[in-house]
């Protein structure tokens, strides 16, 4: 019982985390959006960069959930919500506000 209930907290983890990545993948490939040759191409991108993103309904989704949660991202008028960013740009724009906020002394 012990185990169970530490199993959360440990590496041993891994073996219920790796086949839910799995789902999540598919979840991503089965919500692209189809073009008009049938051809599957996502059709969200980033606003920042202009890298793809996984899907407009992926992002939909994910804006979704996140208001159910009480959490709202929203950035500044020319850059929209934290969402509509690839991973990178994500951490981009958090390194620039970070630097904003301390100036010289964030380095």
């Amino acid at each position: 019982m012990a185990w169970l209930l530490s199993l959360p907290f440990g590496k041993f983890f891994h073996i219920i985390e790796q086949p839910a990545s799995i789902g999540v993948t598919l979840y991503q490939t089965i919500n692209q959006d189809v073009g008009p040759s049938q051809a599957q191409t996502p059709s969200a991108h980033c606003r920042r960069c202009g890298a793809s993103l996984p899907s407009r309904q992926f992002v939909a989704d994910l804006t979704a959930t996140l208001a159910d949660l009480g959490q709202h991202y929203a950035l500044h008028d020319e850059y929209g919500r934290l969402e509509d960013h690839c991973p990178t740009c994500k951490r981009v724009l958090r390194g620039q506000a970070y630097y904003q906020l301390l100036g010289r002394r964030f380095l």
